[in-house]
């Protein structure tokens, strides 16, 4: 729900293409770094630091692109879209 909130404020104020970017990319680069840490003792916080951005990332990415889907759909196509990132996001 938080990042929903965050990434909602940024789509309102800079246009839903950029919010669903901006978590996307932020999403690609907290998985990234997680693979980068290493295991030693003191990089809890680099690994906690990460998921938090990872979670909210997924908020944002999940309540945006439905909102992206319809706002482009158009009046025929958008209940096909937003079917279709419902069924991707149970899918995997």
């Amino acid at each position: 729900p938080l990042g929903s909130v965050v990434f909602g404020c940024i789509g309102d104020r800079f246009g839903r293409a950029a919010a669903l970017n901006l978590a996307i990319w932020g999403m690609t680069l907290a998985t990234v770094l997680q693979g980068c840490v290493p295991a030693v003792p003191g990089a809890t916080v680099a690994l906690t630091a990460l998921r938090v951005l990872s979670g909210l990332s997924a908020g944002g990415e999940s309540a945006g692109v439905n909102t992206y889907m319809s706002e482009i759909g158009g009046a025929e196509g958008v209940h096909t879209l937003v079917a279709a990132v419902g069924v991707n996001n149970v899918s995997g």
